[in-house]
């Protein structure tokens, strides 16, 4: 959205990644079928013009729900195989930034 009346763009950004499979190895080195847990991400930035859109300053929050991690289920159950959860990084966390950008 844009406020042009005071110079302010408010934007949200979400991403929502479903569950999903993927073949990994375990310790045992066997190929087995898991299943990586549904996330969503989202950032939000806010930008401010001066000087007639000559000068815009911004500032953000980049992953608002500081994900850093994803559980994966094991698929295979039985024999020396079991079931369990284990957790991948998928983020390094909540970020925060600030950007001034001058157009000449």
């Amino acid at each position: 959205y844009n406020f042009k009346k005071i110079g302010l763009r408010p934007a949200l950004f979400i991403n929502h990644t479903g569950e999903r499979p993927a073949l990994v190895l375990n310790a045992a080195e066997d190929l087995v079928t898991t299943t990586f847990e549904a996330y969503t991400m989202a950032d939000f930035t806010l930008q401010k013009s001066f000087l007639k859109d000559k000068l815009k300053w911004s500032i953000g929050v980049k992953n608002i729900f500081d994900r850093t991690n994803l559980s994966s289920t094991n698929a295979i159950s039985g024999g020396a195989h079991s079931s369990g959860t284990s957790s991948v990084p998928l983020s390094y966390g909540r970020t925060y930034f600030t950007k001034l950008q001058l157009n000449l």
